[in-house]
């Protein structure tokens, strides 16, 4: 197996320490499927992070490269099914999770796993490293504010991807265009 090494950094923490060069090393950046991920990175995610909308973590190893990153944040999240009492929405008889979901407006309080990308010099099997880190960093949140729904949407070749994960197709985004996944934590009281 190939090593992996490599530290997760956030990016306000490059922001702050900025020589000059953050934004050329984040146009370096070159993802392994395709540019929307590219993009969010030199276009979005330091605009991102001054408006507190996100965070974006870097994965940086050797010779300090990008070989990845995610970004989290919160987001609502619209239930479509009926809901009890207790906040409990059906799927369908194979699928009931505990969201936290409020029974009257049916939304749901989520984490939001809006970026994932593994670098294309990334070995493969990166990715999977990039979400258990994700994972791991908002377990470390649901322990300081309580949440402990996670949110992805992501184009339909990808929801075989993040069901390996435990993630649940919910449903399709009011445009039509991306599924809402949804995985619930499991952290220790």
């Amino acid at each position: 197996m190939v090593s992996m090494g490599y530290s997760i950094i956030p990016l306000r923490v490059l922001m702050k320490n900025d020589d000059g060069t953050l934004e050329s090393t984040l146009d370096s950046y070159h993802d392994c499927i395709g540019s929307e991920q590219e993009l969010f990175l030199r276009e979005k995610a330091i605009m991102m992070e001054k408006k507190n909308m996100c965070r974006t973590y870097l994965a940086i190893g050797g010779r300090s490269r990008i070989m990845g990153y995610f970004s989290i944040g919160l987001r609502c999240m619209k239930v479509p099914q009926p809901v009890d009492a207790e906040g409990v929405a059906v799927k369908d008889d194979r699928f009931t999770v505990r969201m936290n979901v409020d029974p009257d407006s049916r939304v749901a309080q989520s984490y939001l796993i809006g970026q994932l990308s593994r670098s294309k010099d990334a070995p493969k099997g990166f990715g999977t490293e990039l979400m258990k880190d994700a994972v791991d960093m908002l377990k470390g949140a649901n322990q300081i504010v309580g949440c402990r729904l996670v949110r992805v949407d992501c184009d339909d070749r990808l929801v075989d991807y993040y069901s390996r994960f435990g993630f649940r197709l919910i449903r399709k985004n009011d445009d039509r265009d991306l599924n809402q996944m949804a995985y619930i934590l499991r952290t220790e009281n």
